[in-house]
């Protein structure tokens, strides 16, 4: 996660971060996703350093003349966020912990067609260098791409112009027996079609 720009601009990003966690977590639950589990400790890792980092921010804009009135809610935004990051990390560790799910959490899964995959684009793959646009994933496989990862930043629900690099890592949802094809796709084992 990296942290560009004015504080109001990090804070958004810690936001889409802490939004990204929770979807992550409750589908690394739900799907039993050691992968997504193990992205959701990963980013709790970065959030731990960024709410730090725009508390300190915001007490520097003091210095400059800036309110504390507005600093107060920055930091009360960033400690909240930081407690909703750790919320998704205790629910990620249920999977890596291999705690046995109740029943009726058990019971929807197993009623549910719908997957998730995290994939990484290889670089023959037909994916690499194209758009989310130019691809239509979610017309030809029915996965919906819903967050990039590229190096150690992260594009939340991407558009349709969102490029595609080898080395990016996606993270899609769509039908159980697409996120098979998906991982092929992505391997440059297969083609769309």
């Amino acid at each position: 996660m990296e942290l560009k720009g004015s504080v109001e601009d990090q804070v958004v990003a810690l936001k889409n971060t802490t939004e990204l966690m929770i979807d992550l977590a409750y589908s690394a639950l739900l799907y039993e996703s050691r992968e997504l589990a193990e992205e959701v400790v990963e980013l709790e890792e970065d959030v731990d350093v960024a709410h730090m980092a725009i508390i300190e921010e915001a007490l520097h804009s003091v210095e400059r003349g800036g309110s504390p009135e507005a600093v107060m809610a920055v930091a009360r935004l960033a400690v909240s966020m930081e407690m909703i990051a750790d919320a998704a990390r205790d629910l990620a560790e249920v999977v890596l912990d291999d705690v046995e799910l109740h029943p009726v959490v058990r019971m929807s899964i197993t009623d549910s067609d719908t997957g998730i995959s995290r994939v990484r684009v290889s670089e023959s793959s037909v994916l690499a260098g194209r758009t989310l646009g130019d691809l239509h994933l979610s017309t030809e496989t029915g996965m919906w791409v819903f967050a990039v990862k590229r190096g150690r930043s992260w594009t939340y629900g991407p558009d349709e112009f969102q490029g595609i690099e080898p080395g990016d890592i996606l993270i899609a949802r769509g039908p159980q027996d697409s996120c098979d094809d998906l991982r092929s796709i992505a391997a440059g084992e297969m083609d769309l079609e």
